[in-house]
């Protein structure tokens, strides 16, 4: 599994293959417990369920799976990588220097996530 923490505004030169979850979304799209704890109301009527989880299908399942985050520069990566070894991510790689690195030695990138 390969994630791109950019924000969704800045997808260009990716990492071919990679899913985007922007770091501002990490914190409830890698908890695999956190389940709202009552209705969220809104204008009487239920907006979001309780029970209802955040956790993003590339992320749910086996926490021991290899994980590689990337970003632009590789500093939102750093963050990133923590935030999925504090949820317990076993096997979690940061590519150092992010994408603007990966393709300076040949990695392939695209255009794909936009």
């Amino acid at each position: 599994l390969i994630i791109d923490v950019r924000d969704s505004g800045d997808l260009a030169d990716g990492i071919k293959g990679a899913v985007n979850i922007p770091l501002s979304n990490l914190i409830f799209a890698a908890d695999q417990d956190f389940a709202l704890p009552e209705d969220v109301v809104v204008g009487g009527k239920v907006a979001v369920a309780k029970g209802t989880k955040f956790t993003h299908d590339a992320l749910k399942g086996s926490k021991d799976r290899p994980i590689l985050v990337s970003c632009g520069l590789g500093g939102q990566a750093l963050v990133a990588g923590e935030i999925l070894k504090d949820y317990g991510f076993s096997n979690v790689k940061v590519v150092n220097g992010g994408n603007a690195a990966w393709k300076n030695r040949g990695g392939e990138v695209c255009d794909c996530m936009k």
